[in-house]
């Protein structure tokens, strides 16, 4: 991802490159373009908004909104545990971002902090819908479970169907994160866990 300017708007921007060795790949060019659509097909104030998706000398980036901030991975990492009452903003506004998505039919499938941006001022923005698709989608035609292991429901995890309840689960982990500075399972056989431990 990188930051640039659009000159007929004069304003910043990020353009985030399918990057040459993906270029190939029609799964990983399906995924950009499932992104970009996912993405645009939603205006709210807390999901960043998708400008443009084109191509230049061949390679694909999709252009969008440029928010000065953090993702909440690394402002977990800066500020350890975080206060409940910001805990709390964070993810109100993070679970709004999620209903709209909901309310459009979308499974994001990939909640989890670093797709979780806190700008300057305190507004939060949910990105990366590189993994969304239609509530009860399967993960992808071969079945492969993709995603963040730590953030991943039971049922994600087992590569089953999955609706917007998944995503409600892997919320709850960010919120966990938050509040004690750790994730709930940080080691061994996350996947095994998800599925066989109660967090």
């Amino acid at each position: 991802v990188y930051l640039a300017r659009d000159t007929t708007l004069d304003r910043p921007v990020a353009l985030k490159f399918l990057g040459s060795l993906l270029d190939d790949s029609d799964e990983y060019r399906q995924r950009f373009n499932r992104e970009a659509k996912a993405a645009a097909k939603v205006s709210h104030p807390n999901i960043v908004s998708i400008y443009d998706i084109s191509a230049n000398q061949g390679e694909a980036y999709i252009a969008m909104e440029y928010v000065e901030g953090s993702n909440l991975h690394r402002y977990i990492q800066q500020k350890g545990q975080l206060p409940a009452r910001e805990a709390v903003n964070i993810i109100g506004q993070a679970c709004m971002a999620l209903q709209a998505i909901h309310d459009a039919g979308i499974v994001h499938r990939d909640i989890k902090p670093d797709n979780i941006l806190v700008a300057r001022g305190g507004l939060v923005k949910l990105m990366d819908f590189g993994l969304a698709k239609g509530a009860g989608a399967r993960m992808t035609a071969s079945n492969i479970v993709m995603g963040t292991p730590c953030y991943m429901s039971p049922e994600q995890a087992r590569g089953h169907d999955v609706d917007h309840r998944s995503d409600i689960y892997s919320m709850g982990l960010v919120l966990h994160e938050m509040l004690t500075g750790k994730t709930v399972f940080a080691d061994g056989d996350v996947l095994y866990r998800q599925v066989h431990e109660t967090p």
